[in-house]
């Protein structure tokens, strides 16, 4: 690659998805909720510049939208909130937890 100073293959799906992988994360982790407002608030600059890594240099831009996309998705605190299909390959992204497999009580 180096020889014909080009970027990898795949470069702006990568950083979008490292974008949204990181903001999933961080507001998976975060029992406050307080991390999803932080990030549509401007936290998705600080941290691009703070943990985007390669990912973020190789398309800053892209790797922005991934992480304003997932804050904008939902708030992972409730266990609802499941990514609607994004990005170039439209697959669908990271799910939080959800109710899935929890027994329902039985009616008695």
């Amino acid at each position: 690659m180096s020889a014909f100073n080009d970027k990898p293959l795949f470069s702006e799906d990568v950083a979008y998805e490292g974008g949204y992988v990181v903001a999933l994360a961080g507001m998976k982790a975060d029992p406050t909720g307080g991390t999803q407002g932080f990030l549509k608030n401007g936290g998705c600059d600080q941290w691009r510049r703070d943990q985007g890594g390669p990912k973020a240099a190789a398309s800053p831009e892209r790797w922005l939208q991934g992480c304003r996309d997932a804050a904008d998705d939902g708030d992972c605190r409730d266990g609802q909130a499941v990514a609607k299909p994004k990005g170039s390959t439209g697959i669908r992204g990271l799910v939080c937890d959800s109710g899935k497999g929890v027994r329902k009580p039985v009616a008695g």
